[in-house]
Parts: structure tokens; sequence; C-alpha cells
């Protein structure tokens, strides 16, 4: 009996350590914000101090370690960390295969509808300023005293997701959008809509995309910049039929625009 709490004691000892070192790995889907790294990692984590903590307890022994207590435990510790290791996988829904993160496309760019009516600045059928060149994305509308003209600002994502199967299911989609500015003195609504024929917008942006009764909402209300988080990500995540907006074979493009 004794010879088992020795190897038991230090078989907990080491499940100790690993259960601490995958904790502090934890740190890594924090920092991105990554909540399913998080869960997986924490309860992997979790489990491993849980059942190392009591071995250790229970097994206190003061006797000395041999040579076959030594190999008992190298044996026994691969065995349970395997096992231990495995568990979180047994979560994972069966339709699971891969996750995949895409980024914007170097043709991201911003629209802008210019009128001294701000109906027509917001109806308008084509837009008055393409920028497709700058590195940042804007949305909103502001009045130019100075010129009495109103600036409707309408950015468009570009995702390709030609990587992703024809028979793809696809269960979960977040949109993260990194938050650099609040210049708004009144909070609003940032709607995300989408065409799910795929003919707007194009790629490379045009004029024409910028009017917005052409698109499909795929996310309303459901991020407002009284919520926005500055010098971090803002995860908007995508419902059931919001999904429905992915393209697969081809483009995903989404208008970003103001309420």
């Amino acid at each position: 009996m004794n010879d088992v709490k020795i190897i038991f004691k230090d078989i907990g000892s080491l499940l100790i350590i690993v259960g601490c070192v995958i904790l502090v790995a934890c740190v890594v889907p924090i920092a991105f914000q990554e909540g399913e790294g998080i869960k997986y990692l924490g309860l992997t984590g979790g489990l491993f101090l849980g059942i190392g903590v009591p071995l250790r307890v229970i097994c206190q022994n003061k006797r000395e370690l041999n040579f076959k207590h030594a190999m008992s435990i190298a044996a026994l510790g691969w065995l349970f960390i395997s096992l231990i290791g495995s568990v979180p996988f047994l979560f994972l829904s069966e339709g699971y295969e891969d996750s995949l993160v895409m980024t914007g496309d170097a043709r991201d760019g911003i629209l802008v509808g210019v009128n001294a009516s701000y109906d027509d600045a917001r109806t308008a059928s084509l837009c008055q300023i393409t920028d497709t060149i700058g590195d940042h994305l804007v949305v909103g509308q502001v009045y130019d005293a100075s010129d009495n003209l109103y600036r409707i600002y309408r950015s468009y994502v570009l995702f390709d997701t030609s990587r992703l199967p024809q028979d793809v299911t696809i269960t979960s989609a977040v949109l993260r959008l990194w938050g650099s500015q609040d210049q708004s003195t009144r909070d609003f609504t940032i709607c995300i809509q989408g065409d799910l024929e795929g003919e707007f917008p194009h790629v490379p942006l045009e004029e024409a995309d910028y009017f917005y009764l052409q698109y499909e909402e795929v996310a309303r209300d459901r991020f407002n910049t009284s919520s926005i988080q500055l010098s971090g990500y803002n995860n908007i995540s995508l419902t059931g039929n919001e999904m429905g907006r992915i393209s697969t074979g081809g483009w995903t493009i989404l208008c970003l625009r103001s309420s």
C-alpha cells in the first residue's frame, strides 16, 4: 500500500505541474479574446489540478523513492496526462472539423455620400468619394458647416472565403473589428449588411456599391458605439440566418453603415 502511495503522490505532483503550465498558456487565448480556447484550456488545466492536488494530499508518504517507483511513475504519468488531456475533445461537436481565421482584404474601402441634403446623401445611388487605399475604415455621418454639406461614411470589408468547401456546415462566425478612434458626439448603431446573391458590392469597390437598399440586413441593432472598445477587438457574433450570408467558394463582402 505504501508503494502505491509513493507512486500516486508523485503522479499528483506531475499533474499539478502540467495543470499550472496549461493555465499559464491561457494567457494567449485571453489576449486574443478567443472564448473557445479559454474554455477548453481552462477545463484541461482544471482537470489536471482537480486530480493532482487530491492525489498529492491523500498519498502523503515519507518513504524514499526507488527505481521501481520511478519507472511506474513515468509509465502511469504519461497515461494519466494522455487520458486527462483528451477529455476536452469529448465536448467538441461531432461535426467540428476546423476553425478558420480570415482577415480583411487590401481592397477593403470606404464610400462617402456627399450632399447639401441629408436625405439625398443617405439614399444616393452613387457615392461621391471612394477610398480603397487607406489603412482604416470609417462608419458614421458628419455635417460640415463650412461647406454646408453632409458626408455619410460607409465601409466595406472583403473576405476571400473561397477556401470554404461548397458543402461546408458553418456552426459559428464572428466579425472582429479593431476599435481605433471614436469621434462621435452621439452614439449610434452600426448595421451590417450583405448581398446574398453576391452582385454587390464589387471587387474592387465601385460608386454604385454605396446604395444601401440593394443589401439585406445581416446583423441589425447588434453593435452600438456606446460599447465600442478602443485599442482592442469588438466581436460581433453572427447567428443562424446571418451565417447564410457567408459565401462558400467566393467572396464574402459586408457593408458597415450607421443606422
